[in-house]
């Protein structure tokens, strides 16, 4: 399969990746770009089927990144709930959304641990299985974005498809076992 890109900067990395074997699509193991303005977001969430994913500034302002480690992924989900119990009475699912964005200082105060860190324009950020994140652009920029999986991770994803399946459910963007099957 051809992991030729847009920009090339993300070839290698996916050449590795054993999502070279699915089907291409955008985001998931063929980079996505996005262009950010000053004060615009990316609400807080997980990667689809728990990938790991990466983000490379191309040009511009800075992108500010907040983290939260993946051994506290469900600590942070009972805080969620706890703290917007009205949205997820009406949405369930809400923490699959990619619509949310709120202080970090709600989790501090919680004790869940979330980190901070600025993507200058050359710089990549890499977010491990599981790690909720969320950020904002300083100003005008041009990133790249990816996901990606080494064979290591596929313990990962079959919890992910568990998760799924659990209320509340969803359907997988990724479909695990198929992957598994085209694996050479």
């Amino acid at each position: 399969t051809s992991t030729r890109t847009r920009s090339g900067v993300m070839d290698s990395l996916l050449r590795s990746s054993i999502l070279r074997f699915a089907p291409t699509t955008s985001g998931v193991n063929y980079p996505m770009m996005y262009v950010g303005a000053r004060n615009t977001f990316f609400c807080w969430h997980v990667e689809d089927n728990l990938l790991y994913a990466t983000n490379y500034v191309h040009s511009g302002a800075p992108k500010i990144w907040y983290a939260v480690p993946p051994g506290s992924m469900e600590a942070m989900e009972v805080v969620w709930r706890k703290n917007f119990p009205k949205l997820f009475e009406r949405h369930p699912d809400l923490q699959y959304w990619k619509t949310c964005i709120f202080s970090p200082m709600v989790l501090r105060a919680h004790g869940i641990p979330v980190y901070r860190t600025v993507a200058e324009p050359g710089s990549f950020v890499f977010t491990l299985p599981g790690a909720y994140h969320c950020g904002i652009n300083t100003g005008f920029n041009v990133a790249e974005s990816s996901n990606f999986a080494f064979p290591a991770w596929v313990p990962t994803g079959a919890y992910a498809i568990d998760r799924y399946r659990e209320p509340p459910t969803r359907d997988p963007p990724l479909l695990h076992d198929a992957l598994l099957c085209s694996v050479r």
